[in-house]
């Protein structure tokens, strides 16, 4: 089974494991549930989880979870995802997200990574890659 992610650069279709799983997270931080009529319900979007879950960070880690494992599925033949968010000072008004994501793609090739990002008043930013962490 070939799958393969669309990416509107030099790349085109995207077939090899880690290159997706980049191209797919960076589709999940950049994208707004609002992008489309046709597919209501059907973009994975971290801006819409967030605004749906204000304040309530049991529920917007939970929710990343299901929905990021949801949104990278079809995608790979294995995946596991874990979401951890961590108060900063004990508020929930700037919270640090952390993400571990293990997928293998169909050809059995495994990629592991992980992301961290800051949420400020209820909006997601500063992305950052996880080396050797």
């Amino acid at each position: 089974m070939t799958v393969v992610v669309p990416c509107l650069s030099p790349d085109g279709w995207v077939t090899d494991t880690a290159t997706m799983a980049d191209r797919l997270m960076a589709h999940f931080f950049a994208s707004d549930y609002s992008q489309t009529h046709v597919f209501p319900d059907k973009v994975a979007s971290i801006a819409a989880i967030l605004q749906r879950n204000q304040n309530n960070m049991t529920r917007t880690q939970s929710d990343l979870r299901d929905s990021l494992r949801s949104y990278l599925e079809p995608h790979f033949s294995t995946v596991e995802v874990e979401v951890q968010i961590t108060d900063n000072g004990g508020t929930t008004t700037v919270c640090t997200a952390y993400f571990y994501i293990n997928v293998v793609g169909f050809d059995g090739v495994e990629f592991n990574f992980s992301k961290i990002g800051n949420i400020v008043d209820s909006k997601f930013q500063a992305v950052l890659d996880v080396n050797n962490g």
